[in-house]
């Protein structure tokens, strides 16, 4: 018989913490707005609908900055207005860095691979309860139905900048956190998967 791992994350490190104590470690502004997007930049993760966001409500007078982590793809040039590039971060710092962000965004695009996928950056944005911006998208609808339902006029279209941008605008106003889903810490999972093998 196979048991299935499912992704988990690990609650001890993943969790509320003080955004100015963390902002301070970092060296991060206090008074600006800050959207989070940490992970791969491959074009269907919507980085550039992300960025196209960020910069159309800095133009309209919004006080907001993109936290970008991850590897850069060939054609992305930095310094680009309105997004502090952080490069690949240390999975230590990530707990720390999450609680820098007023918002967490999920800007995926629709496709083959991003539909079938399940993110786990998705579980520890909830995990440290900060409030996510995302897309309507299988990946988030299918793997976490009941928060897609606590997001349900706060998700955005998928591959539209503008409309990204209109949710945005809405999270800066209500910040909607949603509940972190039981059963992903990996101790829960742990011993799930340990009650499991004891029964073969």
């Amino acid at each position: 018989k196979k048991i299935l791992v499912p992704n988990g994350v690990d609650i001890s490190r993943f969790r509320p913490l003080k955004m100015d104590a963390c902002r301070n470690k970092f060296g991060f502004p206090k008074d600006t707005l800050l959207v989070g997007y940490f992970g791969g930049m491959e074009r269907d993760r919507g980085v550039d609908d992300l960025i196209k966001s960020v910069q159309k409500l800095r133009c309209h007078g919004v006080e907001i900055e993109l936290l970008l982590g991850g590897t850069a793809r060939a054609d992305m040039n930095f310094p680009m207005s309105g997004v502090r590039f952080l490069g690949n971060i240390p999975y230590k710092s990530m707990p720390e860095i999450i609680a820098s962000c007023d918002l967490l965004a999920v800007p995926y695009r629709r496709s083959a691979f991003m539909d079938a996928g399940a993110s786990n950056k998705i579980a520890e944005a909830m995990a440290c309860g900060r409030p996510i911006v995302a897309t309507k998208t299988p990946n988030l609808l299918t793997n976490f139905p009941h928060q897609a339902k606590q997001l349900e006029n706060l998700l955005a279209k998928p591959n539209d900048p503008d409309d990204l941008a209109r949710v945005l605008r809405l999270q800066i106003k209500r910040r909607v956190v949603v509940d972190m889903p039981p059963g992903f810490g990996w101790n829960h999972i742990a011993s799930r998967i340990k009650d499991q093998l004891l029964q073969e």
